[in-house]
Parts: structure tokens; C-alpha cells; sequence
């Protein structure tokens, strides 16, 4: 049962907001009823930060019931999955939190944190009956510093507004043809070169990722391979076929350039890497990109065409897959699952994630075969195209299961993500493009079907996004003449030159 006369995004399963508020002027006394580990400790002073800075009330984690503040007890119940997400508020004199994890404790929080209002002066809360879990496990978003560099800071600033709407995966691209972001000990010259107008330290990518987990959101590295690499080449150029000089590219677009798969200096190289990255990065995913692969010099390099002898390849396509199955063994040897956008499909190794971006039928496909998949095309989930292109309506009327999925694998669509593609976003223009669709996309990865309705979530919306606005975050709008002038003349660009490209 949903009480429609709130303003929660996204939209929990049940929800009756009951008569009445509690006053919390005077403080908030949280209190576990079992001991928490760490896990739940971080998270829970997240949301005391949180209430501290948007309302100047307290939050304090005590170990014990005080009856002159508003207290909420949070109950952990036994469950053996640790990916539990799931939770249940109930709220009378105080407030009770029922969850089974930190992740759950933390979508509580959030919710909590939007039934929060001010009313003449004084701090409220909303009393209200609560149960909820997300349709989809993978509720994530892409950011592009690989085209332009986005600071530490401005990374903790999106966190930690996508993180209040229950979006739980940053898919963060760091590498591509126009700049290599990650600090890297084994192979200097990647970022010494590669990363002249910006990279991140081992040392702040650790402390980003600590930031992120304490606010339920997995970060998960892209390392674009075979193609996507002149920032790579210009520090090694060893590793393309020709071994020429490669610049990193100052413009948006598709190059040719590419790593030879042919060379075994090429592999062990992206071995040691992998290792460097994998320990790097805690999550159980390396995304390697493999999209829009050119590679121009492949068929015409001695190495590659003795190769496709010996292997029976029989075109730049069979090199792809030979590479891409290379890489899933380097993947595999580090522990690691790999993820690929759909250029992979017809061989994308056994247990490995397509990501679709193209069009839906190829995650079909992939699902036919027994892979998961997470669903992102250019039509509803590109963020860097205008907002009058993809609107706040479009993304909400988004099916993420398409309509030609048999019922039988529904079970590996993971969920969608959100694509903020960095060629012209700027620190000061990123959530200009997220926002406000972004809380669209966050409800339809979180809200189940049968509770969508377009026209409840835009009255929801409104006072959501006019309190974003009035936090200073920096929102979007349909009239936007250099960006529809831009959107424009990229969408020529793709006609004409990489339409033309990809079929060479």
C-alpha cells in the first residue's frame, strides 16, 4: 500500500505516512539494539553529518535510551545475505529501524532523511510505516574524468548527493584516448604522460573509495582495452602493432589506434596492471571498455596475420574475441569479473557482465547465453545529451526490462545505469547534467513496477528538486542552445566518419 501524498523519490514498496510529526529540535538519540560492527558505525555517522549540516540538530550514537531527545532503535535481524538492501521504519513516540544490514540501515537513513522538514521554525519529522526493498541490485551511474578531469572533491560532492536517492554503483571511466587518471607504481610513464592535465593518487582513489562505501556505493573501474587507448600509447607505443608514436587526443571521437593482439608484451603488461588495479580497487568488477575498436593496423601487422593462421581466425572481429578472452584469463587469475559494453556480445567469456548500450537486443542476447546484464542505451540513459532529448518524462517511462524479454531470464538484468560521458562536462556543469533526471532513473532502478505512476512522481519531484536547489546543487534545463548546437554536430560527426570507421 502506497500513501501517494509524499514526496519520497524513489518510491518505496509500502509506505502509509500516518497522522502527525515528531518534533526533533532538541536532538536525535540513535541507539542499536545489538552491538554494530564498523560497517554500520560509518554508515550511521554519515547520516548524523548529514542532519547536522542540512537541519544544525544533533545525532548522536549512544549506547543507551534517552528520553529527552527523539530516539531511533535500530533492530538487526539475522539474515545470511549481506547484500540484504532491505529495511522497515515504524515510528510512534520514536522511531524503530528493522534491517538485516548496513546497506539496508543505510536506505533507511536516506528515506528518514527526506521525511525531515521544517515547519515554523522547528525540525520535524514525519511519522510514517515503512517497508522497502529495490527491484534492481545494480542502480548505477557512469562519470567520464578520462575526457575531463572532475577533482577529488567535486567525485565526494556526487557521491554524496546520488547516495541520498538510493543509487548504489559509480561506474567511473578513467582512462580513454584523451587522458589516463590513475596513478599507476608499476607503469609511471601511464600518468607521468597520459595523465598530464589531471590523475588521481593511489592514495585518493583509496580514500574516494572508503568515502563511497560508507555511503553504500561500490565503485567500479573501467580501463578501456584493446581500443580507447592513445593516452595509454603516447606513454608506451610499444604496445600498439606499429609502435609508433601515438598523442593523446584533444577532441571527442573514435581512433584507430589501438593495442596490438597479437604481441605477448601486450598481455604481460595488462597482466601486471591488472594486479595493480585489482588491488587497488576492492570490488569484484573491471570494466574493460572493448567498445568501438578500430584497430586499423591489425590486419596488416605480420604478428596478427600469423596468428589468425595458427588460430583459425578469420577476421579483425576473431582478433577482438581473442583478445577479450586474453584479458578475461588475466581478469580471472586476479579475481575478478569482467564487464564489457555490447560490441562483446557474440563472445564475451563465460560468467562476464554485457553492458548494453547500443540497443536492448543485444542484452537479450547476452541473457540468452547466461550472462548478466546492465542496461544503459544511448535513448534513455546518456546523460550527456540535452535534457530536451532525454527528459525527465523519458527516463521515468523507461522500461529497464524490455518488453521483448522472456520471463524466464529477467534474473540477469542486474539494473541500468545512468551515462554522464565527459567530453564537455566540466566539474561546474556535472550535476547540471545529472540533475534533475537522474532522480528519475533512480526510482525506476529502485521502484517496482506495479508502483510506477508518471504523473505521482513529477508532484513528488518538484519539492525534491526544489530543495536540491536550495542546497546550491546546480540543475539542468530543456533550453540549452549550445549543447542541442553540440549534440547536433557530434551526431554529423557519428554519421559520417565513425559509422564509416567501425565498417573498415
Amino acid at each position: 500500500m502506497i500513501d501517494k501524498n509524499i514526496s519520497l523519490i524513489p518510491l518505496p514498496e509500502e509506505c502509509i505516512i500516518d497522522a502527525g510529526s515528531i518534533c526533533i529540535d532538541n536532538g536525535i538519540n540513535i541507539v542499536f539494539l545489538s552491538p554494530p560492527d564498523s560497517d554500520l558505525i560509518k554508515k550511521t555517522r554519515v547520516f548524523a553529518n548529514k542532519i547536522s549540516k542540512r537541519f544544525n540538530i544533533n545525532a548522536d550514537v549512544a549506547g543507551s535510551l534517552d528520553n529527552t531527545t527523539t530516539t531511533i532503535q535500530i533492530n538487526l535481524y539475522d539474515c545470511q545475505d549481506i547484500n540484504d538492501e532491505s529495511y522497515k521504519i515504524d515510528t510512534g513516540s520514536n522511531i524503530l529501524i528493522s534491517t538485516a544490514s548496513g546497506k539496508g540501515l543505510f536506505n533507511a537513513f536516506m528515506t528518514i532523511l527526506q521525511l525531515i522538514y521544517v515547519r515554523d521554525g522547528s525540525v520535524m519529522i514525519r511519522k510514517a510505516t515503512i517497508k522497502d526493498k529495490p527491484r534492481f541490485s545494480w542502480r548505477g551511474t557512469l562519470i567520464d574524468p578520462a575526457r575531463n578531469f572532475l577533482p577529488v572533491d567535486t567525485v565526494k560532492e556526487y557521491i554524496d548527493l546520488i547516495c541520498e536517492f538510493k543509487l548504489n554503483v559509480l561506474h567511473w571511466h578513467l582512462v580513454d584516448d584523451q587522458g589516463w587518471r590513475i596513478e599507476s607504481e608499476a607503469f609511471p610513464k601511464l600518468h607521468r604522460i597520459g595523465g598530464i592535465k589531471g590523475y588521481y593518487t593511489k592514495s585518493q582513489i583509496r580514500d574516494i573509495i572508503s568515502y563511497a562505501e560508507d555511503r553504500n556505493i561500490m565503485i567500479v573501474p573501467e580501463i578501456d582495452m584493446p581500443g580507447h587507448v592513445s593516452a595509454l600509447l603516447a606513454a608506451y607505443p610499444e604496445l600498439s602493432c606499429s609502435g609508433k608514436e601515438v598523442q593523446i587526443r584533444q577532441t571527442p571521437g573514435i581512433f584507430r589506434t589501438a593495442l596490438c593482439a597479437s604481441k605477448e608484451q601486450v598481455y604481460n603488461f595488462i597482466d601486471r596492471l591488472t594486479g595493480e588495479i585489482a588491488e587497488l580497487f576492492p570490488c569484484p568488477y573491471i570494466h574493460i571498455g572493448s567498445d568501438e575498436v578500430v584497430a586499423s593496423d591489425w590486419l596488416k601487422h605480420d604478428t596478427c596475420i600469423k596468428l589468425m593462421e595458427e588460430k583459425g581466425i578469420k577476421s579483425k572481429t576473431g582478433l577482438h574475441a581473442h583478445f577479450v578472452a586474453r584479458i578475461d584469463d588475466i581478469l580471472k587469475k586476479h579475481g575478478k569479473i569482467m564487464i564489457a559494453w555490447d560490441e562483446a556480445t557474440a563472445f564475451l567469456p563465460d560468467k562476464s557482465v554485457l553492458q548494453a548500450w547500443r540497443d536492448t537486443r543485444y542484452a537479450l542476447s547476452a541473457a540468452e547465453k547466461g550472462h548478466d546484464v546492465i542496461i544503459s542505451p544511448t535513448t534513455h540513459c546518456y546523460y550527456d545529451y540535452p535534457h530536451i532529448i532525454t527528459s525527465v518524462e523519458k527516463v521515468y517511462n523507461f522500461n529497464i526490462i524490455p518488453d521483448s524479454f522472456p520471463p524466464e531470464l529477467e534474473k540477469h538484468i542486474l539494473g541500468s545505469e545512468a551515462n554522464l560521458w565527459g567530453e564537455w562536462i566540466t566539474p561546474e556543469r556535472l550535476t547540471k547534467r545529472a540533475f534533475p533526471r537522474i532522480l528519475a532513473h533512480a526510482e525506476i532502478c529502485w521502484t517496482f513496477k506495479h508502483n510506477k505512476n508518471s504523473s505521482d512522481f513529477l508532484k513528488r519531484f518538484k519539492p525534491v528538486i526544489k530543495d536540491l536547489k536550495n542546497r546550491g546543487v546546480i540543475t539542468g534545463c530543456r533550453f540549452e542552445p549550445f549543447i542541442l548546437l553540440w549534440f547536433g554536430l557530434m551526431k554529423l560527426f557519428e554519421i559520417i566518419f565513425i559509422g564509416k570507421n567501425q565498417n573498415k
